[in-house]
C-alpha cells in the first residue's frame, strides 16, 4: 500500500481543519493510500510560522534518508 502524510492549514477562526481532514482522508482512501501522519497549522498571515509544515518537511527528509 502507498503511504501518505496529510497537511492541513487554516488561516481564520471561521475555518476548521476537521473539514479538510475529512476530505483528505476520503481522497486518500479512494486512491489506496495509508495515512501515516497528519499535520495541522492554525494561523493567519502569509509570513506566519508553520510548525506543522516544518515537522512534515523534517519527517519527510528523515524518511527519505532511510530509503536512500
Amino acid at each position: 500500500m502507498k503511504r501518505a502524510a496529510l497537511y492541513m492549514r487554516v488561516s481564520s477562526v471561521d475555518q476548521h481543519p476537521e473539514t479538510q481532514l475529512h476530505d483528505l482522508r476520503q481522497m486518500a482512501a479512494q486512491r489506496g493510500f495509508e495515512i501515516v501522519e497528519e499535520y495541522t497549522d492554525r494561523n493567519s498571515g502569509v509570513k506566519a510560522k508553520r510548525p506543522g509544515l516544518g515537522q512534515l518537511m523534517r519527517d519527510a527528509a528523515a524518511a527519505s534518508s532511510m530509503w536512500s
